[in-house]
């Protein structure tokens, strides 16, 4: 049996912005059987009741690490080092002898996990200002990506993600790049019903995780749900998506794959930079995404929309003058509610 590996271990988002690369693994190597290594969660937009539902994998594998995306901390450290026994300690990683591997996420486990696989070739990239490449770039046949966004300047040389990936699969094989839109993702779902909803509002913890911001994001919701009832009338119907149930009692809280088919049925979605803006734009379906005022120019070229129908609004949310202070004052979010939801209303 001939195997080709791809390694994937973070966000959704990230994870769907990899998928047309995968395809044209896929469509290069159709007679290898293509091995996915996952985390266990963004395995979850792959497996329905433990099948796979997407035609670019034939064998999914979990490696069970755990992701953290808060400040750096005494817990992030611990997180990391468990990381990074599962990855010493994972025993599949013996059970294959590939003839490539694709590492897509620039994640110091990743670069591990690549490292220890058995393979003839691997192919990766590493950002220029981070350390990881000083202690795996000659395990590994990549590029480098100068860009820094703390620092840059000019932003004409910023690349969506897609063609990051992109460029990864052209270290192997040639592929002439086109029109970015021409690589929107693909998200297969199984057959089974999935409720409509005409627009959906997204949650954003990480922004929104203290009592400031979780009273800002409820002001925000209920603005737009008000301005819905009085702009469109009663028969709209409208979903507030949140894990945080116990705060946000009338949220929706479903699965992945109930997610996906919430929003591929939606005429609209609000959400924050996050997978869910990317799941949108793989379905084609309208969306209103905000990006913050940090980092915005970056960010709105890097992880960009892909959507026909498309809004980027930006929100002022973190203070200038001490970099990374989130500040829910400087954003009135009632204002910024019926902002967005003008944005929102032509798709409606």
């Amino acid at each position: 049996m001939k195997y080709i590996g791809v390694v994937r271990l973070d966000r959704i988002g990230d994870t769907i912005l990899t998928l047309p690369a995968i395809k044209m693994i896929r469509k290069k190597y159709s007679d290898y059987k293509i091995v996915a290594i996952l985390n266990e969660y963004n395995s979850q937009l792959f497996l329905y009741n433990s099948e796979i539902i997407h035609p670019y994998f034939d064998i999914i594998e979990i490696l069970p690490i755990n992701l953290y995306y808060g400040k750096a901390s005494g817990f992030s450290v611990f997180i990391d080092i468990y990381n990074y026994l599962r990855v010493i300690f994972w025993k599949n990683k013996k059970k294959y002898r590939f003839e490539k591997v694709f590492i897509f996420s620039p994640t110091t486990v990743s670069y591990l996990l690549g490292k220890s696989l058995r393979a003839n070739r691997k192919y990766t990239y590493f950002y220029a200002t981070r350390f990881n490449r000083s202690f795996f770039s000659r395990d590994f046949i990549h590029y480098v990506d100068n860009i820094d966004k703390s620092v840059i300047d000019d932003y004409s040389n910023v690349r969506h993600e897609i063609f990051q990936n992109l460029d990864v699969v052209r270290l192997d094989f040639d592929l002439e790049l086109g029109d970015l839109v021409s690589y929107r993702p693909e998200i297969f779902l199984p057959d089974i019903p999935f409720d409509r909803y005409d627009l959906l509002v997204f949650d954003k913890e990480l922004f929104f995780g203290d009592n400031a911001g979780k009273n800002w994001i409820r002001v925000f919701v209920n603005t737009i749900f008000s301005e819905c009832k009085r702009e469109v009338g009663e028969n709209l119907k409208v979903g507030f998506v949140s894990r945080r149930k116990q705060e946000f009692e009338f949220a929706l809280n479903p699965n992945i794959i109930e997610l996906m088919g919430l929003i591929k049925n939606c005429k609209c979605v609000i959400c924050f930079d996050s997978g869910i803006l990317h799941m949108a734009s793989a379905f084609n379906t309208s969306v209103v995404a905000i990006f913050t005022n940090r980092y915005f120019d970056f960010d709105t070229k890097r992880w960009a929309p892909l959507s026909d129908n498309k809004k980027i609004v930006k929100l002022d949310i973190f203070n200038d003058e001490h970099v990374g202070d989130l500040d829910f004052e400087l954003t009135n979010p009632i204002e910024f509610a019926k902002y967005v939801f003008y944005q929102a209303k032509e798709y409606l």
